[in-house]
């Protein structure tokens, strides 16, 4: 018996067939027959089947079974293939039913055949149940269409007559059999009169099989998120090629390795391969070359393109045989996982083939494709939050959704891990396939998050191998110790190091291997996990012979001269350094721990300068506070990069060693001045960039400063003290990069500032004392970043200001007192319009002014043909130019207090690569129906436009739209009927707009991918939502809706907030809301009942501060998930209802497995609690002196912050003072800090004594005590165990213990 096989053909030889079936039923369809369990067994999956009559068809038959054999497909012949014994009929209906492709040789002699006809009759039913999945290719050997169209008078005359005259078959059979001829007549197919000889009709009938057989999907993943619409965009980029060139399109798909790039060419391919004349797909191309070679992949190339099969084993013969034979072909050609230039070299022939083909490479190295013209790239990037949930769950459990809620933080906690990469998520998603076990999860999570799953390692290692050394070490250093740096710092570091930084950190880019994100460098956090463990590996290897030192045990061997570290080239003294320690369980994320040589355990002040003096090899060192003492001459005198966090001198020691210094990092110090000496050897001369950042003591710069000529930034953020710059700083010639934003005291800048010729970025954000800028910053001729925004004080800009014709983003917002209008400086002279000079500035990408005293913008600003984002201020500006749209480029426009601006320009609708629109305090009357052109814009924002009545109606054209914003407009009218097309829309905002209470209850169904709406001061009684209306919706706010009586929670909700709802009574909770976590209704003073709160099965979260109507929450004690809670206890309420259902309430915190943030009413102060948050009346305020709760807490703090904007609340700070010991068991063990939250009602009464006491039940602990006032507030008593007498005095009513 054979084995199932694939891509076979089916041969038939139609001799004693009818004789077979003659014996059957009258009818004689072979489609009847049983067929024997071994027939369906053996004969699977024929792609083509072969219907032929005659000896002549026999021939032709044997022929084109001959040429496919030759071709690499194997065929079926009745007369080898078929066991004896077996059913030859039973075999060919099997086959018709597995076919795909079906031949049909009509001859003369066609009709001869009952058979034939049954066949052909089988094979057309088969054609149209499949419809575009299977085809009929007629062969006319012979005969012509017409000859099957008229069967009475044509060569198929006679047959048909015996046919009829015959009793074996019925008259309805016979005349299915007709109309199966004329069918066939009117599908397209070979003549042999076209032709010039049989042997050419042949070749044109295999070449269009072999074309049909092989057009099969390729296996794409079963759960295809975001691949179709990913595969648009690259068709739509494949389109635009074709038309802009009259050259093959080539399209190189990029992208990091797991993003999908693979699976996108396939599906591409699957899509678009039939309308090629033959195409072809050759995966891992990387991998093909090191094992088969490239003549082995040129090969493929030929036998799938034209169905030519050669041996090649040269590399340039292949080459002129791909060009030879391809020689405009119109034909798709994917090569997928390139990774060397030689590679394209070898397969791609664009240059001979025809302008209609098309070329796709996958690669994550795009270097690659520079040096060939005309290619297009194509980007992936990592999924969104949304599509990353759906295809983990989809892979987890079949389902886009959560179907267990109890899940629903892991699976957040997934994401983090998996950053938005296909391939983790997919791999991720297998392994919890089938498992819903929260135990399962969990542990799975700190595997994963321990070691990388098997298959992502391996697809990272091919990646990682296929760099050379400089960019792996790199790689390392990032990894390790430049993650979220600054790329430019790095780089001369790596500059000083020998190697050529920035070259080496474009190449990583390009090849996806890093991100590089405002000149910020970074990696993915599953890539950065992976290179630690290849890292930590490699050192537990060679500890002899470690770089990169981060690891506390390692840390410690190393300055205990433990095995000798003598290599140690990176080491890292700071407390997590890494954010990964933001992830769950990351083991190879460390706490660092200072020990001392004899006690391990016991802290030491600092390490000893000594323990360094062996590591000459030292490069870079990361310190914070007081972790180094002694004789600081003893470091290495090779530092290139110190970082030193909370620098513990007034001033850098003159013997620190800062000779070879590259980068100096002394941020949030005590540093009050850089440097004492003026002594030449004694300053960092190679230093390149100084980082001060947070020094609230550093009066100034000393004048040396000009003496370090490498000089390239200088960053003094948040220096709050100093009040200008030395001269001397202009003469650092090198300096590129001046930072000072917040420099608070900042009155002005070195006049001879121009002299700094290489300057691109001066930032002088929120340097609120400048008032004039020097005129030498016109000399400036390379500025390119300008950012003088919060300068409220800036009253002018210079005369030479419009030189600084380079300047790419300028930003002048938050300037008041600013004027753009320069006065003349003679009778004769004319103002200056400097705004008409910034529009000159032809490069600017950003703009960001406010134009105080303008009334209308220049029409040279449509010139500013560069500009992407443009953000406008101006009181007096009341019309926008024409020439607005214009500005092609633009992605974002915002509007902000332009109090008599009436209305846009309609010209804004030609802006089609605008995304974010914004447009506040604006006195617009209407918008134009043009915004409805807007076809990319995917954010919206309205706010305070009080003029504004409507929306235009075009706003439903918004396809793209993500976000709606609409606040603080209370004259527009907002209707459903807005939302009807913005299928797209995930975050919707109405406030203070007039909205009628029907509208929420006719909201489209189709919103499906809303998922967070928050209403605010809406006139509104009721807020409900048709049953399955907003069916992704996870988190509704509702705040200061004053005429909102009642509200309906949705199913699928997960946080609802309500506040200050004033007329709120009542919270319904619906039997099918399963998802609510988080429960915020606070400062509803009217809302008395939270129905069925008992169904809230995953609550963990719930807030009724200010509800002082809600006396008693029926079913609280049935949520045994609750974490936290924020309550109000009203005297009425615990006088009437009692505390039987605290006491409940208390028996469930008990279990241990509550670990997080819990709250309130609990009996003694547990390692899990960590806030205990009470409203008390302001009668006790002063008796809340000290807590008392048990021994295990080491430390008491009691604050009051500005937590919640409450009306009617007073924040108040009680601190327990610590003795010595107790604070020294605060800093061994810190983690357990308790923070008590205490507030007070403002009651009108606020000397009142307190009236009555009630004592809470033994439960609550023998040494707290509760007590109610008139004002419906709670009061608690605090024991003070320092003094019990002295507190007598009882002002507020209370009392001390």
């Amino acid at each position: 018996m054979l084995s199932r096989i694939k891509n076979w053909v089916l041969v038939r030889s139609d001799s004693n067939v009818l004789e077979s079936v003659g014996s059957s039923s009258r009818s004689g369809l072979p489609n009847e027959l049983l067929l024997p369990e071994e027939i369906r067994g053996r004969v699977v999956l024929y792609d083509v089947f072969i219907s032929h009559r005659g000896s002549d068809g026999k021939i032709y038959a044997r022929k084109i079974h001959e040429s496919l054999k030759r071709l690499g497909v194997k065929s079926f012949l009745d007369t080898e293939g078929i066991l004896k014994g077996e059913n030859l009929s039973a075999v060919i209906v099997e086959a018709i039913n597995s076919c795909t492709v079906f031949l049909v040789i009509l001859s003369k002699g066609f009709a001869e055949s009952a058979w034939c006809l049954e066949e052909l009759r089988l094979m057309l039913n088969k054609v149209k149940e499949e419809g575009n999945s299977a085809v009929l290719l007629p062969v006319f050997y012979g005969v012509e269409p017409d000859d099957l169209r008229d069967i009475r008078h044509g060569p198929f005359s006679k047959a048909f007559q015996m046919h009829k005259k015959g009793k074996e078959f019925s008259s309805e059979l016979i005349r299915k059999w007709e109309e199966a001829l004329k069918e066939v007549a009117n599908v397209l197919g070979p003549r042999l009169s076209d032709f010039e000889g049989k042997e050419k009709l042949l070749k044109s009938v295999v070449k269009d099989i072999i074309r049909k057989v092989k057009n099969v999907d390729l296996e794409t993943p079963k759960f295809p998120v975001v691949v179709d619409e990913r595969v648009h965009e690259l068709d739509i980029l494949v389109k635009n090629a074709k038309s802009l060139n009259a050259t093959p399109s080539i399209v190189g798909i990029i992208g990091m390795t797991g993003i999908g790039k693979t699976t996108v060419a396939k599906q591409y391919f699957n899509m678009f391969q039939s309308s090629f004349t033959s195409a072809c797909f050759i995966d891992g191309i990387k991998q093909k070359a090191r094992s088969i070679g490239l003549p082995s992949i040129q090969q493929m190339l030929l036998k799938e393109l034209v169905l030519l099969d050669v041996d090649i084993h040269d590399i340039r013969y292949g080459v002129k045989l791909l060009k030879k034979r391809l020689q405009g072909a119109e034909v798709l050609i994917v090569l997928d996982d390139v990774d060397d230039v030689v590679q394209l070299q070898a397969l791609m022939v664009q240059e001979v083939l025809s302008p209609q083909s098309v070329i796709l490479i996958t690669t994550t190295n795009c270097t690659l494709l520079i040096d060939f013209p005309n290619i297009w790239l194509y980007r992936i990037n990592k999924l969104d939050r949304c599509n990353s949930r759906k295809l983990l769950l989809m892979h987890a459990m079949k389902k886009p959704e959560l179907i267990h809620p109890e899940l629903d933080v892991l699976v957040e906690q997934y994401l983090d891990i998996c950053d938005g990469i296909p391939l983790s998520l997919e791999v991720i998603g297998r392994s919890l396939s089938g498992i819903n076990s929260k135990h399962y999860w969990k542990n799975t999570l700190e595997k994963v998050s321990n070691r990388l799953p098997e298959e992502i390692t391996r697809r990272f290692m091919l990646f990682f191998e296929t760099l050379n050394q400089v960019e792996k070490d790199m790689l390392v250093d990032i990894a390790c110790f430049f993650m979220n740096e600054r790329s430019h710092f790095a780089t001369s570091f790596w500059d000083a190091c020998g190697i050529s930084g920035a070259d080496v950190l474009k190449d990583l880019i390009l090849k996806d291997a890093i991100i590089f994100d405002g000149g910020i460098i970074s990696m993915n956090s599953l890539m950065k996990v992976f290179i630690l463990k290849v890292v930590d590996e490699e050192n537990k290897r060679d500890r002899q012979h470690i770089k990169h030192c981060w690891k506390p045990t390692d840390v410690h061997k190393a300055l205990q001269h433990i095995y000798g570290f003598t290599d140690i080239e990176y080491l890292n003294l700071v407390a997590e350094k890494t954010e990964l320690s933001s992830l769950p369980n990351f083991n190879d994320v460390y706490k660092f721990t200072m020990t001392s040589n004899k006690y391990v355990n016991n802290f030491v002040n600092a390490w000893p300068a000594e323990c360094f003096n062996k590591m000459d090899k030292l490069k870079l060192l990361l310190l914070e506070n007081d972790c180094i003492s002694g004789d600081i001459r003893m470091l290495p005198e090779r530092i290139l990069w110190l970082q030193w966090q909370s620098f513990p001198y007034h001033c850098l020691p003159l013997e620190f060693p800062i000779s070879s210094l590259r980068v100096l990092k002394l941020d949030g110090s005590r540093l009050s001045s850089l440097w004492d000496t003026s002594e030449p050897s004694k300053l960092p001369l190679q230093l390149r960039h100084l980082y001060l950042e947070g020094c609230p003591n550093l009066g100034s710069l000393p004048a040396t400063i000009g003496s370090l000529m490498n000089l390239q930034t200088v960053f003094l953020t948040d220096c709050k003290s100093i009040t200008s710059l030395p001269d001397e700083i202009c003469n650092c010639q090198s300096l590129y990069c001046l930072e000072m934003s917040r420099c608070s005291a900042l009155e002005f800048l070195p006049p001879n500032i121009g002299n700094l010729k290489n300057l691109k970025m001066l930032i002088l954000s929120g340097c609120s004392e400048i008032q004039r800028l020097p005129e030498s910053i016109g000399e400036l001729v390379n500025l390119n970043y300008l950012f003088l925004d919060g300068c409220q004080k800036l009253i002018t800009l210079p005369y030479s200001f419009a030189n600084l014709t380079q300047l790419k983003h300028l930003d002048l917002s938050g300037c008041s007192h600013l004027h753009l209008q320069l006065t003349a400086s003679s009778k004769d002279a004319e103002a200056i319009d400097q705004l008409s000079d910034i529009s000159e500035m032809k490069d600017l990408e950003e703009l960001k002014l406010q134009v105080n005293g303008f009334t209308k913008l220049p029409d040279s600003c449509g010139q500013l043909s560069s500009l992407t984002v443009l953000y406008l201020q101006g009181p007096h500006l009341m019309e926008l130019p024409y020439s607005l749209g214009d500005l092609f480029a633009l992605t974002d426009i915002c509007f902000d207090g332009c109090y008599n601006l009436k209305g846009l320009v309609y010209a804004i609708g030609k802006l089609t690569r605008l995304k974010n629109l914004n447009i506040s305090a604006c006195g617009l009357v209407e918008l134009p129906e043009e915004i409805g052109e807007l076809c990319n814009l995917e954010t919206l924002c309205i706010r305070n436009c009080r003029s504004l009545t409507k929306l235009p109606s075009s706003i439903n054209h918004l396809s793209r739209l993500l976000k709606l914003e609409l606040e603080g407009n209370s004259n527009l009218h907002v209707s459903h009927e807005s939302f009807l097309n913005l299928s797209l829309l995930n975050k919707l905002v109405l406030g203070a707009c007039v909205i009628l209470d029907y509208c929420f209850s006719m909201i489209p169904n189709y919103l499906l991918s809303l998922t967070n709406m928050k209403l605010q001061g809406l006139q509104m009684s009721l807020i409900k939502f048709p049953e399955y209306a907003l069916p992704n919706i996870v988190s509704l706010s509702i705040v200061s809706c004053n005429s909102l009586i009642e509200v309906t929670i949705l199913p699928k909700l997960r946080v609802l907030e309500i506040v200050s709802c004033l007329q709120l009574r009542i919270v319904y909770i619906p039997r099918a809301t399963m998802w609510l976590r988080n429960l915020k209704l606070r400062q509803c003073p009217e809302l008395s009942v939270i129905q069925s709160i008992d169904m809230l099965r995953h609550l963990e979260k719930i807030d009724t501060v200010g509800c002082v109507n809600l006396n008693y929450i029926q079913g609280l004690e049935l949520v045994r998930t609750l974490k936290e809670i924020h309550i109000f206890i009203t005297y009425w309420g615990f006088r009437y209802h009692g505390d039987e259902w605290l006491q409940k309430l208390q028996s469930e915190f008990i279990a241990p497995t509550y670990k997080k943030e819990q709250a309130l009413f609990l009996q003694d102060c547990r390692p899990s609690l960590s806030i205990l948050h009470l409203e008390i009346s302001k009668a006790c305020r002063r008796v809340v002196e000290n807590v008392v709760t048990d021994s295990h807490v080491t430390i008491i703090q009691v604050t009051i912050g500005e937590n919640y904007e409450i009306p009617g609340i007073i924040n108040h700070t009680y601190l327990q003072i610590l003795n010595s010991e107790e604070q020294g068991e605060y800093k061994e063990n810190p983690s357990r800090d308790l923070q008590v939250v205490l507030y007070h009602h403002d009651d009108l009464e606020y000397m009142k004594r307190v009236d009555e006491e009630i004592e809470l039940r033994k439960y609550m602990g023998p040494r707290i005590q509760f007590f109610a006032d008139d004002d419906n507030g709670v009061g608690i008593f605090l024991p003070d165990i320092s003094s019990s007498d002295d507190d007598s005095d009882d002002d507020d009513g209370g009392g001390s213990y």
